[in-house]
């Protein structure tokens, strides 16, 4: 398969959230493909035609908000990242879901397969590309973008906030997000130079997820507010994903707690229990076997947690569009706590 192919559907998808159905029509963007951070920038990185939905609200598009959002490793989900899509919509932004694994015709594997396959490195080049088409729609208020996401997604929103990994994506522009929200992200990378001046930042973890290590989460978190983020952190009383569809608690194989990396200011990535450098698919491969937590974690949907998370996430939006002087998004239209499904047929 050709690193420009897009294994996406050919047209847009549709939710339907509290009865009312959103659309959404398919947008490609360039990224890249690199197996590791130190290659971001180089002859090594593959280009890559990344692809996503982009949900637009009503009215008049011009000057609005946006937010890009990043899936899990179960993928593009409809009562997950489409639902968050049209409810943003819903309130007046633009929303972009991001399908990293689809683009790249990994869609259909399975979760740990996914994480070793498509790298957080190349999902990060299609959040940063995501950045570059939002800051150029003429619905958008380029100051007012923000990228949020879920577990591993999670992960790459926050990483996105370091000044280091912005310039190795975008280099000097001062294009950047103007929020990062984190849902039960992981917590697997460090960074040694935490300089982050000027980020926003809200993280949302549980208190009984056993796939995020809180303590390590807060410690990343401190990180960030020394090197100047504005960092709200909200430790939940939660299993993962709160805000799915699971009434009753499941156990997932395969917990990532204790995975730690460094990210060394040379963008090299070091694995912190064997103290040896993560140098491509094989290392890579390794320690995730060897690190992987495999008692696993569970999942369970908390519907009025999810209620409370939605208004945190509105405020985080309409502070982020306030500093800009994009229009603020109407949280009173939006049905909290509500999961969207696929329309019948």
């Amino acid at each position: 398969m050709s690193a420009e192919a897009v294994m996406a559907p050919a047209t847009g998808r549709s939710i339907l959230l509290d009865g009312i159905e959103s659309r959404s029509e398919q947008v490609t963007f360039d990224s890249i493909n690199a197996d590791l951070l130190k290659e971001v920038g180089g002859p090594e990185a593959e280009p890559q035609r990344a692809c996503g939905q982009l949900f637009l609200p009503d009215g008049e598009p011009r000057n609005r908000p946006a937010m890009v959002i990043v899936q899990g490793l179960g993928g593009v989900k409809p009562e997950r990242e489409l639902t968050y899509a049209a409810k943003l919509a819903r309130a007046g932004s633009v929303a972009l879901v991001v399908d990293s694994f689809a683009a790249r015709g990994k869609a259909d594997e399975r979760d740990i397969l996914k994480a070793l396959s498509v790298t957080t490195w190349s999902i990060l080049g299609d959040a940063f590309g995501a950045l570059r088409l939002l800051a150029d729609h003429p619905a958008v208020n380029r100051d007012a973008i923000g990228v949020m996401g879920f577990s591993w997604g999670g992960m790459v929103a926050v990483l996105s906030a370091y000044r280091q990994v912005r310039q190795t994506y975008l280099g000097e522009t001062p294009l950047r997000f103007a929020g990062h929200a984190s849902y039960y992200g992981c917590s697997l990378p460090r960074l040694e130079d935490p300089a982050a001046p000027g980020a926003e930042l809200l993280v949302l973890v549980g208190r009984s997820d056993a796939n995020v290590s809180v303590e390590r989460t807060k410690a990343i978190c401190d990180d960030l507010r020394r090197g100047g983020a504005q960092v709200a952190l909200e430790v939940l009383d939660a299993y993962h994903q709160w805000d799915g569809s699971d009434t009753e608690k499941r156990h997932v194989f395969g917990a990532l707690a204790d995975i730690g990396i460094t990210v060394t200011p040379d963008n090299r990535l070091v694995d912190e229990h064997w103290g040896a450098e993560i140098a491509g698919r094989f290392s890579r491969t390794l320690f995730m076997a060897l690190d992987l937590g495999w008692d696993g974690y569970h999942i369970q949907r908390d519907a009025e947690l999810h209620r409370r998370t939605d208004g945190m996430l509105f405020d985080f939006v309409q502070g982020m569009a306030a500093r800009a002087g994009a229009r603020p998004p109407d949280a009173g239209t939006v049905p909290m706590a509500a999961i969207g499904e696929k329309p019948a047929g």
